[in-house]
């Protein structure tokens, strides 16, 4: 006799289940807006942020870049953490660094060429 009375409530289940199901689905579309973006990021996520600005790290670099004080971090017992924004503060003077430094080069070469062309016309 009790199973008989648990099948015929057997359709009230699934459509309550179907109900929950069905308001369930609503909160995530209604929840469904993109996430901030994080501002203090571990070792991946800065990883990861990097590689999305075009410069690949792997993480030695990163844990060599730390254990000289290269790059902006804290650490919190163990754990190595950056600021979102000074890591891109960092990577764009890095950045500028390194095209100055190929600019100076690329003067010099240029300089050292017209003078080797200016001495061999003598």
């Amino acid at each position: 006799m009790v199973s008989q009375t648990n099948h015929q409530n057997f359709p009230q289940k699934i459509d309550t289940v179907i109900d929950q199901l069905e308001a369930i689905r609503k909160l995530l579309e209604k929840d469904n807006v993109p996430n901030p973006v994080l501002k203090t990021l571990n070792l991946q996520g800065v990883i990861e942020f990097m590689s999305a600005q075009g410069i690949n790290v792997s993480p030695s670099c990163m844990y060599k870049l730390t254990s000289t004080s290269a790059i902006p971090f804290k650490k919190f017992g163990r754990r190595l953490l950056f600021d979102r924004d000074e890591i891109m503060q960092w990577s764009k003077s890095k950045m500028a660094a390194i095209n100055a430094e190929k600019e100076v080069v690329t003067n010099l070469a240029e300089t050292a060429n017209k003078k080797g062309k200016a001495n061999h016309g003598k």
